[in-house]
């Protein structure tokens, strides 16, 4: 997976045992594309975190 979030420039932070990922970056577009686990073409099953 690293090696495919280092080639689209997708930024990622440690948090514990999980990684996150901020929308808030250039390579936003291609996030829900790569992590999310109803896109076609997912990398890894990711979890949507909702800022409340």
């Amino acid at each position: 997976m690293r090696p495919t979030l280092d080639l689209h420039g997708v930024e990622t932070t440690q948090e514990g045992q999980s990684i996150r990922v901020s929308m808030a970056q250039p390579a936003q577009p291609l996030i829900p594309l790569l992590l999310d686990e109803r896109a076609n073409f997912a990398i890894t099953e990711g979890t949507p975190v909702t800022c409340d």
